[in-house]
């Protein structure tokens, strides 16, 4: 299973929580999701660059709203992270979340890029 908080969808970079704290909203991240699809960061406008850098922040934190550190995420034990061992050592389930869930960066160059759109999407409204 993969686990991405940055996908490029039909002219839009879609950022999502990181719910599980591995700290993968980094810019350097969205730099590596854009060379995928051929866009420079360069060369993006200030202002894509700025709201891409909010939207970041905005996504990179945990489930309380505070800011995840990547400085202070412990390393993996046999491929499972220690956050996850941690958590079930406590028995800490976490329901509830503060803020959004997902942040859209509209970016030009990116237009007829990516994932398309979902079609007929249900979203359960009903």
């Amino acid at each position: 299973m993969r686990y991405e908080t940055i996908v490029a969808e039909n002219g839009a970079l879609h950022i999502y929580r990181d719910v599980y704290e591995r700290g993968t909203n980094t810019l350097e991240n969205a730099k590596s999701i854009l060379k995928v699809y051929g866009v420079d960061y360069s060369k993006l406008t200030e202002q894509e660059k700025s709201e891409l850098s909010v939207a970041l922040d905005e996504m990179n934190r945990d489930a309380k709203g505070n800011a995840i550190s990547t400085d202070t995420i412990p390393p993996s034990k046999d491929g499972v992270p220690a956050s996850k061992i941690a958590r079930s050592e406590k028995g800490k389930v976490t329901s509830t979340v503060k803020g959004e869930k997902e942040a859209q960066v509209i970016i030009a160059a990116l237009q007829g890029k990516g994932y398309p759109s979902p079609v007929a999407l249900d979203a359960g409204t009903n």
